[in-house]
C-alpha cells in the first residue's frame, strides 16, 4: 500500500493513474473482444449482444453509487493511519456489494425475457439475447463484487493489482470466446450464449484472484468474517456519498439519449458519425479520467491527515497535467476531425456527420477535464451532492434550447453541438464555484480556487 499524504505528488499522480490508465484500456477491450468474435456468428447475434450490453451502462451506474463512498472512506481513513478502520470499512463495502449484486442478479433474471422483447427488433434477437443474458447477468453480479475490492484498494493506494486482475480476465476471455462461441478444438458452438459464457467464467477467475490476494497479500484489507454484520450508519455513509455519482452518471446517460432523439430527423448517417464521434471523445478521454481517479485517493489521504494545503496542490497539480493534453486534442480534433472517423467507416456521409460533431465537440476535452477533476475532488472530500447539482445544470440548459430549437425552421446539427459546449462551459464554471465553497468549508478560507487558477 502508498501512503499519498506524504512524497511528490507529481509522482503519486503517475505511478497511480499509469495502472488506472492501463486498466481501463483493458476494460474497453474487454467489451470489444466480445463483440468482435460474436460478429462472426451473424447480425443478430451482434444486435442481441449489443442490445444486452445496455445493461452496462445501467450496471455501471449502482456500482458507481456503491463503491465511490468506499474509496473515498478508505481514502480517508488510510490518510489518518486509522487501518482498523479502513479494514471494517472494507469488510462492510464487500457485504454491501455483494448484496446488491445478489438483488441484481435474481431480479434480472426475473425480468430478462420482458426486458429482451421490448428491446429486439423481432422474437430471435430476442430468444439470442435470453440466451446471452442467461451468462452475461451472472458475470455482472459477480462485477460487483470485483469493483468493489478494487475501490477499496485504490482507496488504500493499491492499483496494480486491479490492473493485473483485469489483464487476467481479458486473456482468459480472449481464449474461451473462440471454444465457447464458435467451437474450436471441441466441436461444440453455443454461439452467442458461448460469449455470455466466457464472460461469466473470465469474471469468476478475476474474482477468485482477486479474493485470494486480498486474503494473502494484504496486512490491512482482510476479508473477516467478524465485520460482516451490517453496520446500516457506514452503508448510509458511503451511500450519500455515491448515490449523487450514480446519479450523475445516469444523467450522462439521458443527456446522450436526448441527443440521439434530437439529430434523429436527419438520419441514420448522422446518428452513426455522432456514435463513432462520441467513441473518439471517450478514447480521448481515457488519460484523463485516469488522472482524475488517481486524484481521489490523493486528496482523500490527504484529508485524512488533516493536510489542506496538500489537497490544494494536489487539485492544482492535477488541473495543469490535464489542461494542456486536453488543448492539443481539442486542436487536432477540429484541424482533423476526418481522420479519426475514417478509421471506423468509409461511409462518406457518417464521415461528414461525424466530422462536424467532432470538429466542434473537441472543444469539449477541456471543461470536461476540469470538470472531471473537481468530480473526483468532492468524491474524496465525502460531498458528490455539488457535483450532481452542476451536471443537472448542464442537461437543463442543454435540454431546452435543443428541444425548442429542434422545433424551428433552419435547425441544424451545427445548433446542437454548440448548444453543448456551451452548456458544459456553464457547468464547468459552476464546479469550480461549488469546489471554492467546498475548499472554504472544509479547508479555510483560501485566496482563489486552485483548479481556477490552474484554468
Amino acid at each position: 500500500m502508498t501512503q499519498l499524504s506524504e512524497g511528490p505528488i507529481s509522482g503519486h499522480l503517475l505511478r497511480q493513474g499509469g495502472p488506472i490508465l492501463f486498466g481501463m484500456v483493458f476494460q474497453t477491450l474487454y467489451y470489444l473482444v466480445d463483440l468482435w468474435f460474436v460478429s462472426r456468428v451473424g447480425a443478430t447475434a451482434v444486435a442481441a449482444v449489443g442490445l444486452a450490453g445496455s445493461l452496462t451502462f445501467f450496471t455501471m451506474a449502482i456500482m458507481q453509487a456503491l463503491t465511490v463512498g468506499t474509496t473515498a472512506l478508505i481514502g480517508q481513513a488510510w490518510g489518518a493511519k486509522d487501518h482498523p478502520r479502513a479494514r471494517h470499512l472494507f469488510n462492510q463495502s464487500q457485504v454491501l456489494a455483494m448484496a446488491a449484486g445478489v438483488a441484481f442478479v435474481a431480479i434480472m433474471y426475473a425480468v430478462r425475457g420482458a426486458f429482451a422483447r421490448n428491446m429486439a427488433a423481432d422474437e430471435p434477437t430476442a430468444l439470442a439475447m435470453i440466451a446471452y443474458l442467461d451468462w452475461f447477468v451472472p458475470a455482472l453480479g459477480l462485477q460487483f463484487l470485483v469493483v468493489a475490492v478494487g475501490a477499496a484498494l485504490r482507496g488504500a493506494g493499491e492499483v496494480k493489482v486491479p490492473m493485473l486482475v483485469q489483464l487476467v480476465t481479458l486473456v482468459v476471455n480472449i481464449v474461451l470466446c473462440p471454444v465457447l462461441i464458435a467451437g474450436w478444438g471441441t466441436g461444440k458452438a453455443f454461439g452467442v450464449a458461448g460469449a455470455g459464457m466466457a464472460t461469466f467464467i473470465a469474471m469468476l477467475v478475476g474474482v477468485l484472484i482477486l479474493l485470494a490476494w486480498v486474503r494473502k497479500g494484504h496486512a490491512v484489507l482482510k476479508l473477516d468474517a467478524r465485520e460482516w454484520r451490517p453496520d446500516w450508519t457506514t452503508w448510509w455513509r458511503m451511500l450519500a456519498i455515491g448515490l449523487p455519482s450514480g446519479a450523475e452518471f445516469l444523467l450522462i446517460t439521458v443527456y446522450m439519449a436526448l441527443i440521439y432523439w434530437l439529430i434523429r430527423p436527419y438520419g441514420a448517417e448522422a446518428q452513426a458519425g455522432f456514435g463513432i464521434a462520441m467513441r473518439v471523445l471517450q478514447t480521448g478521454m481515457i488519460p484523463i479520467i485516469a488522472i482524475a481517479f488517481a486524484l481521489t485517493s490523493i486528496v482523500a489521504q490527504s484529508y485524512g491527515a488533516k493536510k489542506p494545503e496538500r489537497v490544494r496542490e494536489a487539485v492544482r497539480t492535477a488541473a495543469l497535467w490535464v489542461l494542456a493534453p486536453s488543448v492539443i486534442a481539442a486542436l487536432l480534433c477540429h484541424q482533423f476531425p476526418e481522420q479519426p472517423m475514417g478509421w471506423f467507416t468509409d461511409d462518406q456521409a457518417v464521415i461528414a456527420a461525424g466530422a462536424g460533431a467532432l470538429a466542434i465537440l473537441g472543444f469539449n476535452f477541456i471543461s470536461q477535464s476540469l470538470i472531471f477533476i473537481a468530480a473526483n475532488t468532492f468524491q474524496a472530500l465525502g460531498n458528490t451532492m455539488p457535483s450532481l447539482v452542476a451536471s443537472t445544470s448542464r442537461l437543463a440548459l442543454f435540454a431546452a434550447p435543443a428541444i425548442w430549437a429542434s422545433r424551428q425552421p433552419g435547425f441544424t446539427l451545427h445548433q446542437v453541438w454548440l448548444l453543448s459546449i456551451g452548456s458544459v462551459v456553464v457547468q464547468m464554471f459552476l464546479q469550480m464555484a461549488l469546489l471554492a465553497r467546498e475548499f472554504r468549508r472544509k479547508l479555510g478560507p483560501v485566496a482563489a480556487a486552485p483548479v481556477a487558477e490552474a484554468a
